[in-house]
């Protein structure tokens, strides 16, 4: 947390009363709630990279956003699935969680954001339990073969997964950790 910040670590303040003044407090209480988060250093680190509490929401659909990228562009087919996918996850179209996707699928962040953005939802993962954790890694898999699925091939003939989306993806399970990369596997020997 930053040394200004009301409450932060070397501030020497306690807890503050609710007023104008503790924005910044409500801002990282509301968002270490939507998170379910009770270490403030984690929570600062989401802050540190933009998100709150209703653009965390989108932080699962990121890596969905990565592997659309892998090949240069993000196609009609895999904008329309991860449009699809932000309905059933109820991003409503202008909230602050819509336009970040819409901003991430109009340009390309840098490989650094998206490395920080695996290590964020690596620890909102992790904290949902062992057993949550394996199932939405392997979900998580899942749907990012599904969205490089979505525009390979030529006339839904020949491999439809490129090697950069295969590599996008493999370097997403590893950060996951081994349910993921097992799901990986599992899925690359069953398309073949």
């Amino acid at each position: 947390m930053s040394p200004d910040r009301p409450g932060s670590p070397g501030s020497g303040a306690g807890p503050k009363k609710l007023n104008s003044k503790s924005q910044p407090t409500l801002h990282v209480a509301s968002l270490a709630a939507s998170l379910q988060l009770s270490d403030p250093r984690l929570v600062d680190r989401f802050i540190v990279m933009g998100f709150d509490a209703e653009t965390a929401s989108a932080l699962y659909l990121l890596p969905l956003i990565e592997v659309a990228w892998a090949n240069g562009e993000i196609s009609r087919s895999e904008r329309t699935q991860i449009m699809r996918l932000m309905r059933l996850r109820e991003i409503e179209e202008g909230s602050r969680a819509y336009r970040l996707c819409e901003s991430l699928m109009a340009r390309r962040p840098t490989d650094d954001y998206w490395l920080r953005c695996r290590e964020l939802l690596k620890v909102l993962l992790h904290a949902k339990g062992k057993t949550a954790e394996e199932m939405l890694d392997q979900q998580l898999i899942h749907l990012c073969m599904d969205i490089a699925d979505a525009s390979g091939g030529l006339f839904g003939l020949g491999k439809r997964v490129s090697k950069d989306e295969q590599n996008v993806i493999a370097e997403i399970a590893r950060s996951l950790g081994e349910p993921a990369v097992k799901a990986l596997r599992a899925r690359l020997s069953s398309d073949v």
